[in-house]
């Protein structure tokens, strides 16, 4: 097997970005139209292990929704909150981005321009499909994190993802000559690869965006994630929520419209392959589709702010270790606070707390629900459904903590001048 390693590159990727200014005028007019040839037995493999280490340095597995709303946090003053108000607040894998200095984000630039020049060495076509698949989407999330990194902090990146002026839509790789758009290697991936699963591998740094994973994506393992992953997001409240007879689902769906001919019937199809029993029976209950569903907030610990407040101790400093899974998929006892760099001396805002303490409250409830659901199986009983909160069919909920709870809400602001 031949390997690439990304990081011969560096030479050829500062040559590429020099010309880069030069090309972008009129590349950034014309359709990207990247390589879609592949070879079926090539041996072709690049090398990710630096992506790999950057991901489990900086990225906290929140474990699955279990969609209960979680409500924002209350500061005691009348009408003023805290944080994401959404009910998909506790959902999402976090990013650490309130840790990252100048070094590191010019270290994801690095490993995203070195990654792109990479088909230098070997061009895509003597790749085969999966190997570009892979390729695609780790430089895909790299590109994704460095730009939000620069920008932090902020709390909602809509602005970065829809506006035409926004990073989404700024050419800002090289790929085989051709300047490239985060938004055009999402493009490449849902026109090439016939299959809707590929969603679920991109990372958009958004709460309602899929799971970014604690690992590098191989062409051993790239399936097997993308249908864990699938079968996180279709079953959270980020995936699918339920207003009577609608099921409104996440804005990812639209981005995927070329892998769904007939959007309604395909979409419900390839939905049912990862809903649990219960959102299946209440999807079968709707009769319309509608992708509107998205949360925008950003997917880290502080919820885009940079203000501190008191100091956790006592009970409540205690009560942030929580269950978090290592890749073996043992699960051991870790602080989050120690994991998110901070210290006992460290001034962490109310708002964040809340968001730790409503996530180890969403694992203790779910370790409790799966030893009664055990002892009711050996007594001969059937489990008991676990309480489903508010009531999931009221559009006009006020995001009080519950299943279905809330209504989206998206401040469109920058809150943040980033770095």
């Amino acid at each position: 097997m031949t390997t690439v390693h990304p990081f011969w590159a560096r030479l050829c990727a500062i040559a590429i970005l020099l010309c880069t200014g030069l090309c972008a005028g009129l590349t950034a007019t014309q359709a990207v139209q990247l390589e879609t040839r592949h070879t079926p037995t090539s041996d072709i493999s690049v090398a990710y292990q630096d992506w790999d280490k950057i991901l489990k340095s900086v990225v906290w597995d929140i474990g699955p929704s279990d969609r209960r709303a979680v409500g924002a946090y209350n500061t005691g003053l009348t009408k003023i909150r805290r944080g994401n108000p959404n009910p998909t607040r506790g959902e999402s894998n976090r990013v650490f981005y309130h840790l990252f200095k100048d070094s590191h984000i010019n270290t994801l630039r690095m490993l995203r321009d070195t990654l792109a020049a990479t088909p230098n060495e070997v061009p895509l076509a003597e790749w085969s499909k999966t190997e570009q698949l892979v390729y695609f989407l780790n430089l895909h999330n790299i590109a994704v994190m460095a730009e939000i990194a620069e920008r932090y902090p902020r709390r909602t990146l809509k602005s970065l993802m829809k506006d035409k002026d926004g990073i989404w839509h700024q050419p800002i790789m090289t790929i085989e000559g051709q300047a490239v758009s985060i938004r055009d290697l999402e493009r490449h991936i849902v026109t090439n690869w016939d299959d809707p699963r590929v969603l679920y591998g991109l990372y958009l740094g958004a709460v309602g965006g899929p799971n970014i994973i604690r690992a590098a994506y191989t062409r051993d393992t790239v399936w097997d994630l993308l249908d864990t992953n699938a079968k996180e997001f279709v079953n959270s409240l980020r995936g699918i929520r339920f207003f009577r007879n609608t099921a409104r689902v996440s804005l990812l769906y639209d981005i995927g419209r070329p892998l769904f001919d007939d959007f309604d019937a395909d979409l419900r199809a390839h939905l049912e392959r990862f809903t649990n029993p219960y959102v299946t029976g209440k999807l079968h209950q709707t009769n319309r589709i509608t992708a509107d569903n998205y949360d925008w907030h950003i997917a880290d610990l502080m919820e885009g702010s940079t203000a501190v407040g008191v100091t956790p101790s006592g009970d409540r400093a205690g009560s942030l270790s929580l269950f978090i899974q290592n890749e073996t998929g043992t699960r051991q006892f870790n602080n989050v606070l120690s994991l998110a760099g901070f210290t006992n001396s460290t001034k962490l805002p109310p708002h964040a707390v809340d968001l730790v303490e409503k996530i180890y409250a969403k694992h203790e409830r779910r370790n409790y629900e799966a030893v009664v659901g055990i002892e009711e199986v050996k007594r001969g009983e059937t489990p008991k459904a676990p309480d489903d909160g508010d009531d999931p069919e009221n559009p006009e909920d006020d995001g009080g903590e519950g299943e279905e709870g809330g209504n989206d809400e998206d401040d469109g602001g920058n809150d943040g001048g980033g770095r």
